[in-house]
This record gives structure tokens, C-alpha cells and sequence, in this order.
């Protein structure tokens, strides 16, 4: 079996992923920001086959802290499937926000594979959904 890492696991497409892969019989790190029961039914529904990690990937000190947890394990696929979208009239543009979205969307699936690209396995698959 493999290892993978995804990225937004607890809800929606990130999550649909992991259970994809947890039912084929592989180990899923996930990362989650802040779904805590959605976090608790894939631990319960998958025990010791799932590892999660809360993060919020918007915030430097903790991108950093999960990539340290994450670089004692290796990878055969990672899935940067978490992102964040703000619906907002261009005319009330906030550029925090913008900011926000560029680095949760864009740097932190780079920094992600690039922080762990000692922990990665020859072969592996890396997919960004954006």
C-alpha cells in the first residue's frame, strides 16, 4: 500500500479524495483547517489509516509546523487540493483578501512540495487542484 498526502481532506473534493484512497487500502496525512467533526469521522471511520494534521494554510507558523510533522513520513502522491475563493465585487476588492487567496491557492502547494521533496518517493504523482 502507499502513502499519500492530501491537503483539505476533511471536506468536499479534498475529502472525497482521501476516502478514495483510504478504501483502496492506502495511508492518507491530511491536512484541515478547521472542520474538526468532519476530522473526527475519518479518524473514527478509518482509525490508525488516516493521520491528521490542522493547519490553517493561510498562516505561515503553522504551513511550517506541518511541513516539520510531515517530513519524518515519505510519499508516493501528494494532492494540494485545499483552496479558498472569495466572491467579491471587484469594485469592493479587498487586497488582503486577494493576498490570502494567492497564498493559500498558489505558494503553499510550492512550498508544500518543495519542503517535503526529501520525503517524496521516486515515482510519486504530485496534482494540484486549483
Amino acid at each position: 500500500m502507499k502513502t499519500y498526502l492530501v491537503t483539505g481532506a476533511t471536506r468536499g473534493i479534498g475529502r472525497a479524495i482521501a476516502e478514495r484512497l483510504l478504501s483502496k487500502g492506502h495511508t492518507v496525512y491530511g491536512v484541515y483547517k478547521e472542520s474538526n467533526s468532519h476530522a473526527g469521522q475519518l479518524t473514527k471511520k478509518y482509525g490508525k489509516q488516516v493521520h491528521l494534521i490542522q493547519a490553517n494554510l493561510a498562516n505561515k507558523n503553522e504551513v511550517d509546523a506541518a511541513i516539520k510533522q510531515l517530513t519524518k513520513f515519505r510519499f508516493d502522491g501528494i494532492v494540494n487540493n485545499a483552496g479558498i475563493v472569495y466572491l467579491t465585487q471587484w469594485e469592493d476588492l479587498d487586497f488582503q483578501e486577494w493576498e490570502e487567496t494567492l497564498t493559500v491557492n498558489l505558494t503553499v502547494p510550492v512550498k508544500i512540495v518543495h519542503g517535503l521533496k526529501d520525503s517524496i518517493n521516486d515515482g510519486a504523482a504530485i496534482v494540484n487542484i486549483a
